[in-house]
């Protein structure tokens, strides 16, 4: 089963902004 689309971006956006805080 798919989850939807903007779960996903807004997993991604997560994702990238702990990334960024992690590697600043």
């Amino acid at each position: 089963m798919m989850r939807p689309r903007r779960l996903l971006i807004c997993e991604n956006q997560a994702f990238l902004l702990t990334w960024q805080l992690c590697f600043h």
